[in-house]
């Protein structure tokens, strides 16, 4: 599909403003007892299922090669994913949704580790930075801080998203989007399973379904199936480094929505955390030069 490049930035807005919501749209899933695992498990259930009616002829003809990366990518999105769902009963949207978006940082690094490609001087300016910011966000400057485990989870889910995006630029960029998605969708629902009968003792009776199901659905369709979708065909209309400032926004309306439906309100060290992780993220894409870019 052939975009204008304004029409493909606007729609990457869009996806950023729905990725923003579903932190938002988990959070009220967890307050009306919603398992962790239960959640992504009907999230990546429905992600997995709309991807097959929508390709399912694409999806049919799925290789074992292609199973098999589309799994170890999914596994790394999974486990992500639940880290983020837990680091939502401990810390805020904002926090989470902040330090999530850090995973663009952490990348350069397991590309370094792993493929022997040094970061550039302006990405250990941007991680220099975003430490800065994460420290005012958490709190971590403060006399009377205590540890965070959800600020912690978060963190370690970003690091978990930054594993599966670099194993899908680097091992399976060969493999049509359909099928990555599909893949995506069904490890987060079998992930999910697993979570719920293992360490949620597989209980559904306290769930709050009139205030759950919702959000749950939303989830499923907006910020996985629709926001991927988009995101795909306005990334081949649009440039790299365009694309990747504008999902910086991700962050931005996720914690607006959070102030917005009354889960926190804006403070200086929200304000200044966030705007230090956001500016450092940005430091990291402007004016990238070809050679210094290593995911494409």
């Amino acid at each position: 599909m052939k975009l204008k490049k304004s029409t493909a930035d606007l729609l990457l807005i869009v996806v950023t403003l729905l990725w923003g919501s579903g932190f938002v749209a988990t959070k009220i899933a967890i307050d009306n007892n919603a398992p962790t695992g239960m959640i992504n498990l009907i999230r990546g259930g429905i992600f997995a299922l709309l991807c097959y009616v929508f390709y399912f002829k694409k999806i049919n003809s799925i290789t074992k090669e292609e199973i098999k990366k589309g799994f170890v990518a999914g596994s790394l999105n999974s486990l992500a994913y639940v880290l983020q769902t837990v680091s939502l009963h401990y810390t805020t949207v904002s926090n989470s949704a902040f330090l999530t978006a850090s995973n663009v940082l952490i990348v350069p690094f397991i590309v370094w580790i792993f493929h022997n490609k040094r970061p550039t001087l302006k990405v250990f300016v941007s991680v220099a930075v975003c430490l800065s910011g994460m420290a005012a966000l958490t709190g971590f400057l403060s006399s009377s801080v205590t540890l965070n485990w959800g600020d912690a989870l978060a963190l370690l889910g970003a690091i978990m998203f930054a594993f599966s995006l670099t194993y899908i630029s680097n091992n399976a960029k060969d493999i049509d989007f359909s099928i990555i998605a599909f893949m995506l969708g069904l490890t987060q629902a079998i992930g999910g399973l697993f979570y719920f009968i293992v360490f949620d003792g597989g209980e559904v009776g306290g769930i709050n379904w009139t205030g759950a199901l919702l959000p749950l659905l939303y989830m499923g369709v907006f910020p996985s199936f629709v926001s991927q979708t988009l995101q795909v065909v306005a990334q081949q209309n649009t440039t790299a480094t365009s694309a990747a400032l504008i999902m910086t926004l991700e962050a931005v309306f996720g914690s607006v929505f959070s102030i917005l439906f009354g889960y926190e309100k804006l403070t200086w060290s929200l304000a200044a955390g966030g705007g230090l992780i956001l500016l450092s993220i940005i430091i990291s894409e402007i004016n990238i030069r070809k050679k210094d870019i290593l995911i494409e």
